[in-house]
């Protein structure tokens, strides 16, 4: 779930949002361009054909201390269901609606897709996800 590494798929999405390549808390791990999954990969390696993969948690503590949005997923009867929150624009909350998300780390994947969308697209339009003003 948290300890988790972010998907291919959403590790690129976050690199084409210009979310940092290398983690300032964890050891990095990329993928490389076939997809395959490198750990621990060396400060002295070139990256510019790498992917950073991080850690689910990382991306959200990005969210909330660089962005201030907040991301949380919790368990309902019906399923899981995430919630975004986003007190400087007059606590404006998204809540996911119930499509069988029966899996944790699908439903933290689908809920940094919806913060990315709802602060690139819609609040931020031209700005990088992690970029300060």
């Amino acid at each position: 779930m948290l300890t988790n590494r972010c998907s291919l798929r959403l590790s690129k999405l976050l690199k084409e949002h210009r979310f940092p390549q290398m983690s300032i808390e964890f050891d990095s791990d990329y993928y490389d361009s076939s997809g395959n999954l490198l750990y621990n990969v060396s400060s002295e390696v070139e990256k510019n054909n790498l992917i950073f993969a991080p850690y689910i948690a990382e991306v959200i503590d990005r969210f909330e201390i660089n962005l201030g949005v907040y991301l949380s997923v919790f368990l309902t009867t019906k399923g899981y269901q995430y919630r975004i929150y986003d007190p400087d624009n007059d606590n404006y909350e998204i809540l996911s609606n119930f499509e069988n998300i029966n899996i944790s780390q699908r439903a933290y994947e689908l809920g940094i897709e919806a913060v990315i969308n709802y602060y690139y697209h819609d609040q931020k339009e031209g700005t990088g996800i992690i970029e300060v003003a």
